[in-house]
């Protein structure tokens, strides 16, 4: 079953949509707030807390607040409307209402001062720690000045239970929506994470088809070649010695123009498997040229190496070929080289290139070492 996999590429368009879900998503969460703040003074009013005019000044305010931030993201400046979370201009205009209410319901203070939690809490989303300390110093200050005007008016309601009741309700409602914001938190961490981790596959699949050649599965020439200046820098630090052979398709050409391109590459793909199969842990092959191969033999002497190589010869000659198409055969000849001190990736294959000349000119389908 192959697996489900999740994409995260957007068109512009996607993208422009997607914003938009976000930033109505934010401006109906703050009008759901002012609900709930509505219905609390509401319930002030009617244990006697404070006059009407407190639940229909809130009101108005949610309704002015509601009304702005729904032209403000249907007009061009709906890009300082961020998503999910409350940007300054945001967080300036609803901190603003607050020290209002707490100016002209001082009776009401404490409600006014947990608000400010939960405006902060979804606030700091969006910030830097900097930004958020000035934020906060600041509005400290506005509440000690508005504090300082309304002096001893100031009380917590608690004359009767009804009041009481209402008080720790406030409490309760400012915990579980400023709580929400942590499980927000929550669930964007998860998401990131899970993005992570498609992110670290394609990485990986990316870094092997970009090694891979595509057809037979085996390294392609870049990486291969890579990988031999790389084994031949460790043997500066190590005493062992390192093999490479280049294999080389006899009369492949024939089997092109004999049986068509699409049987020689299939030729190709089950030599990859032949000699994949065959191989040791440690050893590498790639596809060097069009019906070339390099096989790296790290900690192997040339006797080895030779030794690797004709059996690996031998699987590909009794291969059953005619399995693939009828009069097929196919046969390989190899040059085998082991490194040299002091030799370089170009001098050490120009000398494996000299040795499969070699097994080429004394009869093909056989190893030569240089």
């Amino acid at each position: 079953m192959r697996a489900k996999t999740m994409s995260y590429v957007f068109t512009p368009e996607q993208k422009a949509a997607k914003r938009h879900r976000e930033r109505l998503w934010t401006h109906w969460m703050i009008c759901a707030s002012y609900a709930v703040d509505v219905l609390l003074i509401g319930l002030f009013f009617l244990v006697g807390t404070v006059p009407w005019t407190a639940p229909a000044f809130w009101l108005l305010m949610a309704l002015v607040s509601a009304t702005t931030g729904h032209m403000l993201i249907h007009s061009p400046l709906k890009k300082h409307t961020e998503n999910y979370v409350l940007t300054l201009w945001q967080l300036g205009i609803n901190v603003g209402i607050q020290l209002i209410g707490l100016a002209a319901f001082p009776q009401l203070a404490f409600f006014f001062l947990i608000s400010l939690f939960t405006i902060f809490s979804w606030a700091a989303l969006n910030m830097r720690w900097q930004a958020f300390l000035v934020s906060w110093l600041l509005v400290c200050i506005a509440v000690g000045l508005v504090l300082t005007g309304v002096g001893d008016r100031i009380s917590l309601p608690h004359s009767s239970s009804a009041e009481v009741s209402v008080v720790w309700l406030s409490i309760m409602l400012t915990l579980i929506r400023s709580s929400y914001a942590s499980l927000f938190i929550s669930q964007i961490r998860t998401k990131l994470l899970e993005r992570s981790k498609l992110l670290a596959q394609s990485v990986d699949r990316i870094a092997i088809l970009a090694s891979t050649d595509e057809m037979t599965g085996t390294l392609n020439r870049r990486s291969i070649w890579a990988l031999l200046e790389e084994q031949i820098k460790t043997l500066e630090e190590t005493p062992y010695s390192l093999s490479i052979t280049l294999v080389d398709f006899d009369h492949f050409k024939l089997v092109n123009d004999q049986f068509g391109h699409m049987v020689g590459d299939t030729v190709l793909r089950t030599f990859g498997a032949i000699i994949r199969e065959t191989l040791r842990a440690n050893d590498r092959l790639g596809r060097y040229g069009g019906e070339e191969f390099l096989l790296v033999l790290p900690r192997t002497s040339a006797e080895q190496a030779f030794d690797i190589m004709e059996r690996l010869r031998l699987r590909v000659e009794n291969f059953d070929w005619q399995s693939i198409k009828p009069g097929l055969k196919v046969t390989v000849s190899a040059g085998i080289a082991t490194y040299q001190k002091g030799e370089t990736a170009t001098e050490l294959l120009k000398r494996v290139d000299q040795a499969l000349y070699k097994a080429k000119e004394t009869g093909r389908n056989r190893s030569a070492i240089a």
